[in-house]
């Protein structure tokens, strides 16, 4: 069994809404890394920090949000 290193993380937040599934996404500012591209939830897996952890935290400090449950999807494209 060979092991794989999760070095970062992509959080899609998802809600229902009226209308239907509603889907997060940020609009990066004008300073900085690709200025105005759209984006999901992401970065990076720190020290010590499991997957779940990591997409907490950066959810967290992205968006000022608390998951209400968490899925894994082991691919997305």
């Amino acid at each position: 069994m060979t092991l794989v290193r999760v070095s970062f993380v992509d959080v899609y937040v998802l809600r229902q809404a009226v209308s239907g599934l509603e889907i997060l996404v940020l609009r990066r500012s004008a300073a900085g890394r690709s200025p105005g591209s759209w984006e999901t939830v992401h970065g990076t897996v720190e020290a010590g920090e499991t997957p779940v952890a990591a997409a907490r935290r950066e959810l967290r400090e992205e968006t000022g949000c608390e998951p209400i449950r968490l899925y894994n999807a082991s691919r997305v494209e």
